[in-house]
């Protein structure tokens, strides 16, 4: 956990907001204009993820949405390595990537953090445009550990 609330640190020093950290469960949001990117430290697995929440799918739209989205998770074509998912219940989709804790640093952060919004912002652009309803300041319901 001190790793990577030393790499938080960091990251946040080289954006110019050195008051960024985790909690003590090793979780952060940060919000980058109308995204919001949650991090997470996962210890068990000494991974750091990263997920944004994308809105939520209109019941009447799931079955052609969900094809398109593991359309785009097929080797990962159409998701830059991360992964496209939406909530069985709700229809909300999410995007999520993780990363080896020690394979990052605050420059590969960094990287890791921009590519991943780029493709956020893409997808939220391309879903709202496919009939996606837009509940992004909701609290996160999933975590992906604890929940399987």
């Amino acid at each position: 956990m001190q790793t990577f609330r030393h790499l938080i640190l960091s990251f946040g020093q080289q954006l110019g907001a050195s008051g960024i950290e985790a909690d003590d469960q090793g979780y952060l949001a940060i919000q980058f204009d109308d995204q919001v990117i949650h991090v997470q430290y996962d210890e068990q697995f000494d991974e750091v993820v990263i997920f944004s929440r994308l809105g939520t799918m209109e019941s009447h739209r799931q079955n052609e949405l969900s094809l398109m989205l593991l359309n785009a998770n097929l080797f990962w074509q159409g998701s830059r390595r991360a992964t496209l998912s939406a909530e069985a219940v709700s229809g909300t989709v999410f995007l999520a990537d993780r990363r080896t804790l020690d394979f990052l640093n605050h420059n590969t952060l960094n990287d890791w953090i921009e590519q991943f919004l780029e493709t956020a912002r893409y997808w939220q652009s391309w879903l709202d445009n496919s009939g996606l309803q837009q509940n992004l300041n909701a609290e996160p319901t999933l975590f992906y550990h604890d929940n399987l």
